[in-house]
């Protein structure tokens, strides 16, 4: 596709250009040529007095309703040694009809030259201007044209880019899940679900616990000392006060909409009462995202890190 897109662009800038070209050869520079032919054979011919009898135009190439490329005859008519003589050039497109002009008629085979210098004229300049401006516009609309063409490009490629790395997002976010599910199944084996009276939690925290937290309550939690204790090194064996830590937090700062689950070396980790993702809490940052998308999320990293710790024992 880039590569037809080039070809036809070049195709049009050369085809333009090659049009330009010969429109000026036949309207400027062909006169000046032949006017320097004759100067350079000048022994060979003779400037007679000639009168325009006929101007018109000629068409080369006609278009859907005028013409796109002429050029100008004329029909002169002249006396050598006094026998008269009729020929038709295209050498003098500033006369008019009726005109007296000179021209260079060779000897022997009366084949007419231009004999005097071509001025161009305001009307050619403007062309010239006409011209030039016509190939930098091609010029800079094809450049803004594959401009836009990279750009589309691109553009099709970040939202391919985004659309691989939202389904390898779901993807894992399904993986997660499934992992958490296998997860909830060993984590319950062998730990009876006990009596909680979530809401007793609830109204010492004051604020409600997300259901996912009080799916860990009922496995890890010693009712009779609050402690929650998850089968996993990091946390104490004796269990941790999350309610006490909770209240110790909000002393800080901790927003009552949250709950602390863990304590690491600067922050906590913290729930949150309508989401159930996991956050973390510091005096000096506030609440800041982690990448725990949920409870389970956390103790199943939790249980790979300390899996990895008793592989490298």
């Amino acid at each position: 596709m880039k590569n037809t897109r080039q070809g036809l662009e070049k195709f049009i800038y050369t085809g333009v250009i090659i049009f330009i070209i010969i429109d000026l050869y036949i309207k400027m520079f062909a006169q000046q040529f032949d006017y320097l032919y004759y100067k350079l054979n000048k022994a060979s011919y003779d400037v007679v007095a000639a009168q325009v009898m006929e101007k018109r135009e000629k068409t080369i190439i006609m278009g859907k309703t005028e013409p796109l490329l002429t050029y100008t005859e004329i029909l002169i008519s002249y006396k050598i040694n006094g026998l008269d003589y009729v020929n038709r050039i295209s050498k003098y497109p500033e006369v008019k009809q009726f005109d007296t002009i000179y021209v260079a008629v060779k000897n022997g085979n009366k084949e007419v030259r231009r004999c005097v210098p071509y001025v161009i004229s305001e009307r050619d300049k403007k062309l010239l201007f006409y011209y030039f401006f016509i190939i930098f516009m091609i010029f800079v609309v094809f450049r803004v044209m594959n401009w836009l063409v990279i750009l589309r490009e691109n553009i099709v490629k970040t939202y391919d880019k985004s659309e691989r790395e939202q389904i390898d997002i779901e993807k894992y976010v399904d993986e997660k899940k499934n992992e958490i599910r296998r997860l909830r199944i060993q984590l319950h084996i062998g730990n009876e679900e006990k009596n909680i009276v979530v809401k007793e939690y609830e109204d010492l925290l004051k604020c409600k616990i997300h259901e996912d937290f009080i799916w860990c309550l009922k496995y890890f939690i010693k009712p009779d000392k609050r402690l929650l204790t998850f089968p996993f090194s990091g946390l104490t064996e004796e269990g941790f006060d999350f309610i006490g830590k909770t209240l110790e937090q909000r002393q800080q700062g901790l927003p009552d909409e949250y709950y602390v689950i863990a304590v690491k070396n600067n922050y906590c980790l913290c729930g949150k009462v309508r989401d159930g993702q996991i956050y973390s809490f510091s005096r000096g940052l506030g609440i800041t995202h982690t990448n725990y998308l949920d409870i389970y999320d956390f103790v199943f990293d939790e249980l790979s890190m300390c899996s990895k710790s008793s592989n490298v024992r």
